[in-house]
């Protein structure tokens, strides 16, 4: 190291010890921790081994939080007198345009009442047998729309925004949709594509409005069906109010159709008390009494960009209105995040791993070629470290000042909560997630037949690598599966659960809900789990996608691609095996950004780089590697892999809208892929260089 270098690392290191001395003598007081981090769930039958959270030993499990919000009717009304009839929904203008412009709760409730009294007068039966559809992005309109079906009893069908005609055309027919909700022409088109192929289809209601080119196609279909834009529909349910037709908790709520990775997607059928009792628990978790950060100032604002068609977001939605919060809007695609949280200035952001990552990601290839900016970033992220241990977490400190608020300034600048799940996140991400916005970022496990959450960690435990021990409406057991090697008595197996916020079954397929739900009442999820000794779930494995080898063993891709994930090198990765080889062969989409930024060639091309055998090669040497220090079985490791250069999506039918891999429908893909690398001679690779 020359001497340059050496001033250099000098200077930073005195600028950091004075930042450390700074930091040590102003932090804050820990907080006296009254939670049991070391027990955390206790076991209430000792015979099946079933835990709950210890709130709940020896009475009954959460139903709801409040007297008078028994279903999703009472949520909104709720809302307005929690926030003195404040903000409730907001969006702006156009993508990236203007300031939010909100509507008051009593002004979404008034219009609720009239978009369903619209839908009666146009001929939809008020009834819980009377599904109404709702296929956009998130806006205004989509919560009214949403709530004007709760107030008439009408369960919603969420369909997700990226469906295609083929999906459409599928549900319209499966749920037998008598209306539905929809934003955009190109969606409009989707459905009106397969008006002849559906039957029971009365009414399409369209949020846009549309050029007259548009309407002169649109209006081609009128005679098929009625059609009517929602302004309309609002001032048609004005002038012919009725009284609003509320559910019973037991009445279904939503029919949510889970992502499909094999075959049709299927209906979940969850009632208005899954969803209530699902929310009190998930809000008992997260808003502990001492914790300061989730106080009214600053308001309750949520960021509200994934997509209301899953759970995850229309609980999180939920848990806002309860609050007598308010919900902001993505003003257009993804790439309007930054723009639109640096406008709305969120306090709580539901972030899924993919978007942690890629910040971690961004932030590491900023600052790689300063050894400087390298050293002050691991010296801010181990103080912030200290604290979170210790129960702190504050953003007034020196290495705020130097480092973080410019990352949190990039999402608005006043985010206190956050909360991740959906899959798995590294220790090494997390931490660096949890210092960066200095705040807790509770990570949930659950599945859309649980509702949403199954366990969430506790805000202040300070272990991380598990995805915390049952809310308080779940009892939850594991459950032997020998041919996996895994038995309840050593704390593994496949995660069951029984409470009041498991879903009623599947629309129209009484076979895969007595798949799903056992005599007993369990939900089985599929899922392989361990308990940790202070009582917490750790996700370990999944039940589902087995395989067996021709030696006998039974292989999990899922655990195998989630070690391969770590290699930089890697975008995505499915692992597939032939029951008569005894080795798994893969197929891998590189990660574009990181070749780029490894080769330094910001032009190279995908489709070039993985047609290069040396490519392969340099892919492959890094799976060796991390496959041999990740401990994997000899028959689990990878011994062939091809390069493809397109990433698995819904737009090419190989992933779900929630991004999960659809494997039928890749082993059929890449079928003449994975019977040539099997038929093949194992290759002599040659040492890559490129």
């Amino acid at each position: 190291m020359g001497n340059v270098d050496n001033m250099v690392v000098l200077g930073a290191s005195m600028a950091g010890g004075l930042a450390l001395t700074y930091y040590m003598t102003k932090r804050e007081k820990p907080i006296d921790p009254y939670y049991d981090f070391e027990n955390q769930s206790v076991e209430i039958d000792k015979e099946q081994h079933i835990r709950v959270c210890p709130s709940v030993k020896g009475k009954s499990l959460t139903e709801y939080r409040f007297e008078d919000v028994r279903t999703l009717f009472d949520v909104l009304p709720k809302g307005l007198v929690l926030s003195s009839d404040g903000p409730c929904v907001g969006q702006r203008e156009g993508p990236g345009k203007g300031p939010y412009i909100w509507m008051k709760y009593s002004e979404v409730i008034e219009k609720i009442r009239s978009i369903g009294s619209g839908l009666i007068f146009k001929g939809i039966e008020s009834s819980n047998s009377s599904n109404i559809g709702i296929y956009s992005s998130n806006r205004n309109e989509w919560i009214i729309s949403e709530h004007a079906c709760y107030s008439f009893s009408f369960p919603v069908v969420s369909l997700y925004d990226s469906y295609g005609k083929d999906s459409i055309r599928y549900i319209l027919n499966h749920a037998e949709l008598r209306a539905i909700f929809v934003d955009t022409f190109s969606r409009i088109m989707n459905l009106l594509e397969v008006i002849d192929h559906v039957s029971h289809l009365k009414l399409i209601i369209h949020f846009n409005q549309f050029s007259e080119s548009e309407n002169k196609i649109i209006e081609k279909y009128r005679h098929k069906i009625a059609i009517v834009h929602f302004e309309t529909l609002l001032e048609i349910g004005r002038k012919n109010l009725i009284p609003p037709n509320p559910p019973k908790p037991s009445d279904i709520a939503t029919v949510c159709y889970t992502s499909g990775t094999t075959g049709n997607p299927k209906g979940a059928l969850l009632s208005h008390g899954n969803i209530i009792a699902n929310e009190a628990a998930i809000n008992e978790r997260l808003n502990q009494p001492h914790l300061n950060f989730l106080s009214d100032d600053p308001p309750v604002v949520h960021m509200s960009y994934l997509p209301l068609a899953h759970m995850l977001e229309r609980q999180a939605s939920m848990m806002v209105f309860l609050a007598g919060g308010r919900l902001g809007f993505l003003s257009g695609d993804i790439t309007c995040l930054i723009s639109d949280a640096q406008e709305l200035k969120p306090r709580d952001f539901p972030i899924v791993p993919r978007l942690l990552n890629k910040l971690y990601d961004s932030v590491s290839n900023q600052i790689k070629g300063s050894s400087v900016k390298q050293f002050l970033l691991k010296r801010a992220i181990a103080a912030k470290e200290a604290d979170r241990k210790r129960g702190i977490y504050r953003k007034d400190t020196l290495y705020d000042k130097l480092v973080f608020n410019k990352i949190r300034e990039r999402l608005g600048g006043r985010i206190c909560r956050m909360a991740t799940g959906s899959a798995p996140i590294s220790d090494e991400v997390m931490i660096f997630s949890k210092a960066a916005f200095s705040c807790p970022i509770p990570e949930g496990y659950g599945q859309t037949e649980a509702t949403c959450s199954v366990t969430f960690t506790h805000p202040f435990d300070v272990k991380l690598g598990h995805c915390g021990p049952p809310v308080s409406c779940y009892m939850v057991k594991l459950v032997d599966v020998p041919e996996m090697n895994y038995f309840a008595c050593s704390n593994q197996g496949e995660i069951c659960c029984k409470g009041p916020s498991v879903f009623k079954g599947y629309l129209k397929d009484e076979e895969k809900t007595n798949e799903a739900i056992d005599k007993d009442g369990w939900l089985h999820t599929g899922d392989i789990g361990m308990w940790l000794s202070n009582g917490c779930l750790k996700i370990i494995d999944r039940k589902k996608n087995l395989f067996k080898l021709s030696q006998g063993e039974y292989i999990s891709p899922e655990k195998i691609e989630n070690i391969y994930l770590r290699s930089q090198f890697v975008a995505q990765i499915i692992i597939e095996g032939n029951s008569l080889k005894d080795f798994v062969v893969g197929i891998v989409v590189p990660d574009i950004d990181y070749l780029r930024e490894h080769f330094k060639n910001p032009n190279l091309d995908l489709k070039t780089f993985c047609s290069n055998q040396s490519s392969n090669s340099l892919v492959m040497n890094d799976l060796e590697l991390i496959g041999k220090n990740s401990g994997l079985m000899s028959y689990e490791k990878v011994k062939k892999i091809h390069l493809h250069p397109e990433l698995m999506s819904l737009e090419n039918g190989l992933a779900t809208p929630t991004m999960k891999i659809k494997r039928a429908q890749v082993r059929i893909f890449f079928g003449d892929v994975i019977r040539k690398m099997y038929n093949e001679p194992a290759d002599l690779r040659p040492s890559s260089k490129i």
